[in-house]
């Protein structure tokens, strides 16, 4: 299952699909504070995130990291079965 920082990284994300959305907003909209320039705690929840839903999280497909914006959640055009 996923964590609540997960959810809510996943939850923002899904509602600006196919978008960059920088590690700044990511932490100032999901930790409710400025960043000061620590990326990684976004970087360490989107790793957990991607090993929980990529097929290959090495290889990410779902969650994307566009080198020096962001990351940005692709609309892979698959179904999610409910389970």
């Amino acid at each position: 299952y996923l964590q609540k920082k997960e959810f809510s990284l996943l939850s923002y994300m899904a509602q600006n699909v196919n978008r960059v959305v920088s590690v700044d907003t990511l932490f100032q909209i999901i930790w409710g504070m400025e960043s000061l320039e620590d990326t990684r705690t976004v970087a360490v929840h989107i790793s957990n995130l991607r090993k929980k839903i990529e097929t290959d999280p090495a290889h990410p497909e779902i969650i994307i990291t566009i080198r020096g914006a962001g990351y940005m959640l692709v609309d892979t055009g698959a179904e999610i079965a409910a389970e």
